[in-house]
């Protein structure tokens, strides 16, 4: 059964900023970063403590992490969160604990709307969505500035990630 929460204003203005600054206009981080559990920075860990509270993430040993932004990277159509490399190779799904998406800031935005089978969300400026495994999910097409940190708690390492920066 999918699980999705939404948490709006999970983090302070300032701290929402911070992660906008951070990681949006520093323009130094590849897609799928590796953070091992533990050298989250204190704010990313602040949004994966808010998801603890909904998904049992006591297993996990780190997070797979990218930045979706103004069409930086092309949108993918219907999927589910999974290691990419193990599907290719074995042909078998496996999911992340949890998923979670988080906007540090939205604006002008038209479309733009996160959506799974039967649940429409729109985006909003510090807003977090919690997701279960196994969620098939979209994005609708969009314009105006919306941006989103997305994480992935795992059970185990993704080798195929880029080694952090947060060292």
């Amino acid at each position: 059964m999918t699980k999705l929460i939404i948490e709006d204003n999970i983090l302070t203005k300032e701290e929402s900023y911070q992660i906008y600054e951070t990681f949006f206009l520093s323009g130094q981080v590849p897609y799928n970063m590796w953070m091992d559990k533990g050298s989250e920075p204190a704010i990313v860990k602040k949004i994966i403590d808010n998801a603890g509270k909904y998904f049992d993430l006591s297993t996990s040993v780190g997070y797979e992490w990218w930045l979706h932004f103004n069409g930086s990277l092309p949108p993918k159509n219907w999927h589910y969160d999974l290691d990419e490399h193990y599907w290719i190779e074995h042909k078998v799904q496996k999911n992340p604990l949890c998923s979670i998406i988080y906007y540090p800031i939205i604006s002008n935005v038209k479309g733009g709307e996160f959506e799974t089978e039967n649940i429409i969300i729109e985006p909003k400026s510090n807003r977090a969505i919690f997701m279960s495994p196994n969620t098939l999910h979209t994005v609708k097409p969009y314009t105006g500035n919306r941006f989103s940190l997305l994480i992935n708690s795992w059970d185990y390492k993704l080798e195929w990630c880029h080694p952090t920066f947060f060292k």
